[in-house]
Order: C-alpha cells, then structure tokens, then sequence
C-alpha cells in the first residue's frame, strides 16, 4: 500500500520525536523540592556575670551609686568590676574616690596608683594621688597636680584643683598662671574668683584680691566669708575703720563666733566705746549655745591680724 506524501511527512515527524524525547525529558524543569539549606551555626556568646549585665555595665551603675552616696554598694560592685576587667583604668579610679570617701587613704593611693598606670594620661587619678599626698610630701604632690593639669583637656574642674594643690604646695606663680588662664574664659566663676583672691593674697596683689572678693559678695550676697577675706586685707594694710566695718557686715549676713570673736578683738586694739564692746560681748553670750559655725561651702576667712598670711584654701 502506498504511503500519501501526508502520511510520510507525519511518519517521519513521528520519528523525530521518539529520538528527540530523552533529551527534551533531561532538560524538563524537575518537579522534585530542593535541598534544605543546611542550618546556620548560633554565635557564641559570653555570658555576664550572674546578676549583672557585664563589667562596663556595672561601671556606670556604680559611678551613679556614687552620686547617690551609696558609697559601699558603689564599692562592692567595682570590686568585682575590677575582677573581670582588670586592665580597665576607670573602674579602678572609681575604686580609689570610694576609698577616699570612706576615709581609706592607703586604699585610695593604691587603687589610684593602678589607674595611673594603666593610663599614665588619667588626669583625676593623678588628681587624687596629688590630694592624698599634699600633706605629706608636697613636692610629690606637685608633681602630680602638674601632670593632671597637663592631661585634663578642657576639664576645667581638674584644671581648678590642680591649681588649688599647686598653691596649697607653695607653687604660687604656677598656680596662678593655671587660674588667670581659666578666669579669663569665665570671669564670673565663683570658684574660680575664689581661688584666683586667695592666689593674689599669696602674691601680695591685695588689689587684685580685693577686686575678685569684692565680685564675689556681689555674686553671694548671703555669703559672709568674702567680706571677711576683705576685712582681713583692709586690717593687714593698716585700714582698721574699713576692716571692722566689712567684719560687721559679715555678721549681719550671718552670725558667726569665729568673725565675732575677731571683731571684739579689733575693737578692743583700736580703743572702741567700751559701750560698743560690751553690746559685742552679750552678743557673743547669746550665741555661745548655737553649734558651732559651717562655711556652707564659701572662702575660708582671711586671717585678721596675721600679716597678709595667705588664706586656708577654700573647701566646698
């Protein structure tokens, strides 16, 4: 039978196909799911200390347990903050201000010690070391009051006590350099004023003294220890009448035995109505059961009849 010219074009259509059909089968997208991922491994993590949320972490907790005052909760942290970083300068300079807040000297000194180490640019830990040593070996204290005002920055705070230990060391001029240079930037730092009058007494400038202390009874118009300090000038240079009348104004700020006691004294030297001195005495009675007076945080009085001996330094 014949084949229509159809019927071969099919046929050989047909046989294409078949040999075709494995390789069109190979290249057939699969139908099958691909393999699972294989799970990504957990990184390791290292856990804190148990209770806690790390070394760092307990650093600031404790620094704000310290201005709380909870100053043996602070120190028990930092113990243990020390422990598990110990090459960690801070941690062991806010071991050394608990210290010093509970009276611990030889512990302040050592923790400090280890700070300064750690970090020979940490300017509050020579700070405090120049505080711990003022008393006993000045020169050492120098030493260190130098390097934390070399290494405070814009600190102005360190820069300031670095000065005031300068000063308290016998280092007049390099205390003074430190706070015109800080005064010049702010005039009106009571603090600094403060600092600066008692430099100038050092200096014998009374009158750059008694221009700082007169800014200051303007800035502390309840504070009387700036007109003390000003009454302690005016007697030291022979000006008796300016002087018992700044140490009157003193005590009608506020009433203390120390300036009232002086006063007397100075009425009595210059020959006063024994009438005045009497009024000065009951005065003195009447106080003689109120405690003893505080400075709530202005100068220390400048001596009254000693001559133009340099100040106490401030405390705050």
């Amino acid at each position: 039978m014949k084949r229509t010219t159809q019927q071969n074009d099919l046929h050989c259509c047909a046989l294409l196909l078949a040999l075709l059909a494995p390789g069109l089968a190979s290249q057939a997208p699969s139908k099958s799911k691909p393999p699972a991922a294989e799970p990504r491994s957990k990184p390791t993590v290292v856990k804190p200390s148990e209770g806690t949320k790390g070394p760092f972490h307990d650093l600031k907790v404790a620094m704000g347990l310290i201005t709380k005052a909870r100053i043996g909760a602070a120190k028990s942290l930092l113990e243990k903050v020390v422990k598990e970083a110990p090459s960690h300068a801070e941690a062991w300079q806010q071991l050394a201000v608990c210290a010093e807040l509970q009276n611990d000297a030889p512990a302040a000194q050592r923790h400090a010690t280890a700070a300064l180490k750690l970090d020979p640019k940490h300017a509050r830990a020579a700070l405090l070391l120049a505080r711990l040593s003022v008393a006993s070996d000045p020169l050492l204290a120098s030493d260190y009051a130098r390097q934390a005002a070399a290494n405070a920055g814009p600190d102005v705070a360190v820069q300031r006590d670095a000065a005031q230990l300068l000063l308290n060391s016998s280092n007049v001029d390099e205390a003074h350099a430190i706070a015109e240079r800080l005064g010049a930037a702010d005039p009106t730092n009571q603090r600094l004023l403060t600092l600066r009058s008692e430099i100038a007494i050092a200096r014998r400038d009374f009158e750059a003294a008694q221009k700082h202390l007169k800014t200051l009874v303007v800035l502390r118009p309840g504070d009387p220890l700036p007109l003390e300090n000003l009454a302690g000038i005016a007697w030291t240079q022979g000006d008796r009448d300016a002087a018992i009348a700044a140490l009157e104004h003193a005590l009608r700020r506020r009433p203390k035995r120390e300036a009232r006691v002086r006063l007397i004294a100075w009425l009595e030297e210059t020959g006063a109505p024994q009438e005045r001195i009497a009024r000065e005495r009951e005065a003195l009675r009447a106080s003689s059961g109120a405690p003893a007076d505080k400075d709530e945080g202005g100068d220390k009085p400048a001596p009254g009849a000693r001559k133009a001996e340099p100040p106490a330094p401030s405390r705050r």
